[in-house]
């Protein structure tokens, strides 16, 4: 590298994330990392200090970890409902 030059840009982690996200989907807390890994690393697209290739696989990945989160607050809130809803239908225990 010459002096005076920016520095080369970090190779994308985009088909880690891509990986991590898919089993998030089963596992919420790896998609919430998931979601925060990929916003960070696009973050760090935009300054060129990660290799833009990875792009689209950390945009795939940032979906996913977003869709893990959702599912799992829609999930615990059905629990939630579910289990409130049958407590008022026995009478309470």
């Amino acid at each position: 590298m010459l002096p005076g030059s920016p520095p080369a840009a970090v190779p994308h982690r985009g088909g880690m994330l891509v990986a991590l996200g898919v089993v998030g989907l089963a596992l919420f807390p790896l998609g919430a990392a998931v979601w925060s890994m990929a916003n960070r690393d696009l973050d760090y697209m935009d300054e060129g200090r990660v290799d833009r290739a990875g792009e689209g696989l950390t945009r795939v990945a940032k979906v996913l970890g977003v869709l893990s989160v959702v599912g799992a607050c829609v999930l615990f809130g059905v629990s939630f409902l579910g289990t409130w809803l049958l407590t008022k239908m026995v009478g309470g225990l």
